[in-house]
């Protein structure tokens, strides 16, 4: 009987595979360009439960937040465009920070917390974005 359980247990498994869920009510990475075209800005979609603010969290293109050992230093978020309802905003860079073949998009709590990240190891091209879907617990 256990034997049974196990097999229908695993058959689930696949058919409803389990995706890391924020629970926790935090911001999460939805979507970035990091190959903007000529004349175009870099930019990072979040997704916020219940419509949060976060103004005051951070971007970055490392994940260590005392150090900054990436190729540019960190940016606050102190202003956001509205994306298609309240729970997705865009943060638009003012300068280049991704590198086009292969970098990490760090999200940072107000007190330096890593909050999500995302690492990719090769260009997307121009204008392509990386996004997660679904958009909380989604893949990349």
């Amino acid at each position: 009987m256990s034997y049974l359980f196990s097999v229908l247990f695993f058959i689930l498994c696949l058919l409803f595979p389990l995706h890391h869920v924020h629970a926790d009510g935090q911001p999460v990475i939805k979507e970035f360009v990091a190959h903007p075209s000529s004349g175009n800005k870099e930019w990072v979609e979040l997704y916020v439960p219940n419509g949060m603010d976060v103004t005051g969290y951070w971007i970055d293109d490392d994940t260590d937040f005392i150090n900054d050992s990436g190729s540019s230093s960190k940016k606050e978020i102190t202003s956001v465009t509205q994306g298609s309802d309240s729970q997705h905003v865009v943060y638009e860079l003012s300068s280049s920070m991704f590198n086009n073949d292969g970098d990490t998009v760090a999200l940072f709590s107000p007190d330096g917390t890593l909050i999500d990240h995302y690492s990719y190891a090769s260009d997307p091209g121009d204008d392509i974005s990386i996004g997660r879907t679904p958009d909380a617990t989604g893949d990349f």
